[in-house]
């Protein structure tokens, strides 16, 4: 249900209203799902959804808050994608609630990203990680006190981006080629 929030490319300002009420109304209904069945977000957040979706979720659902509880057991996921996509959604929850309970889920998610830094081949990092630094900024935009957790990320990626500059270059050039199949 949640992949028709997804922004089309509006033709004219009636197309991008009708959008809006839609999402409204798609978010409200979730809401009311997860309200009468809380294990429905973690179900959701398992199965994983396009990133786009990350944010209107967060925004047009209020009880998305409980996915922090969530957080740990989809960055203990062996499956790649599901880590990143944890990141994404806790960075989506940093900008939406400033709670220390988000503050820890963000400092567990950077803490991961160390750990997968320092353990996968340096292709994986660019294909995997490098995609969701956005997103690790976005924590530390909103929590501040994680950029000292950021820079200790960043000084572990220099020899990365030293090393594979020229791939790290077309990167720039075609970001979609590296995404995560589309989350």
């Amino acid at each position: 249900m949640l992949e028709h929030c997804l922004p089309a490319v509006p033709a004219n300002e009636s197309i991008l209203c009708d959008q809006r009420e839609l999402q409204t109304l798609i978010c409200s209904e979730v809401h009311k799902i997860i309200i009468d069945n809380p294990y429905q977000a973690k179900l959701v957040s398992f199965q994983g959804y396009h990133s786009k979706l990350i944010p209107i979720a967060i925004a047009g659902i209020p009880s998305m808050h409980i996915c922090l509880d969530y957080v740990p057991e989809l960055l203990a996921q062996p499956d790649i994608a599901k880590q990143m996509f944890a990141v994404r959604l806790t960075a989506s929850l940093c900008e939406q609630y400033g709670v220390h309970k988000t503050f820890t889920m963000a400092k567990l998610c950077i803490s991961t990203v160390v750990t997968l830094v320092g353990v996968l081949p340096a292709r994986s990092v660019i294909s995997n990680i490098i995609p969701i630094l956005p997103s690790i900024n976005s924590m530390c935009q909103h929590m501040p006190v994680l950029y000292e957790d950021w820079l200790r990320l960043l000084a572990i990626f220099l020899p990365i981006f030293a090393t594979y500059k020229d791939e790290l270059e077309e990167m720039k050039q075609k970001p979609w080629s590296y995404s995560l199949t589309n989350s």
